[in-house]
């Protein structure tokens, strides 16, 4: 019984039972440089802690963000791409020119999004498995599935914003 409670309680506490909310924001716009990823996207995580470790040593304080370009339902998992990539200004990308890495420029607009709490990296794979299907019945029921053109995630402190954004 004790381990039936202790299983229930850690469920409930990376939100296994909370409900995702979709709503339609605007987004600001990024400027991202990153690595490159190609794979499972559940297995993005150490291309996440390369960039964040290689910011910290150039004495920047990151604001991650995974941007995903391929729908894993369409494309097999093996050559799922994506960005592991933090948020530069022209000052911070300076400081990185010599590292090699990707940009990438994600133009203000408009999105689905989903904010997901918690900073656990239990509680973010829960809000992956929970939120994305929602973001998808979202896209799709109000027509907006064709337009999608960035899927991305931020990394905030103490939650994760999910993001699907279309164009106009």
């Amino acid at each position: 019984m004790l381990l039936a409670t202790a299983a229930l309680m850690t469920a409930a506490f990376i939100g296994s039972f909370r409900k995702p909310i979709i709503e339609t924001s605007s987004t600001p716009g990024y400027e991202l440089l990153g690595i490159s990823y190609q794979g499972p996207y559940q297995k993005i995580g150490p291309a996440i802690k390369r960039i964040a470790t290689l910011a910290k040593e150039k004495g920047i304080h990151p604001e991650i963000v995974a941007v995903y370009f391929d729908n894993p339902r369409e494309v097999k998992e093996s050559e799922c791409r994506a960005l592991a990539a933090i948020r530069v200004t022209p000052q911070l990308a300076e400081r990185l020119k010599d590292e090699h890495l990707q940009s990438l420029t994600i133009p203000k607009g408009n999105a689905a999004v989903c904010h997901w709490k918690g900073k656990s990296l239990p509680t973010r794979i829960m809000g992956a498995i929970r939120v994305y299907p929602k973001l998808q019945e979202f896209v799709v029921q109000n027509h907006l599935y064709e337009k999608v053109n960035f899927v991305y995630e931020v990394y905030e402190p103490l939650e994760t914003i999910f993001v699907m954004q279309y164009n106009d």
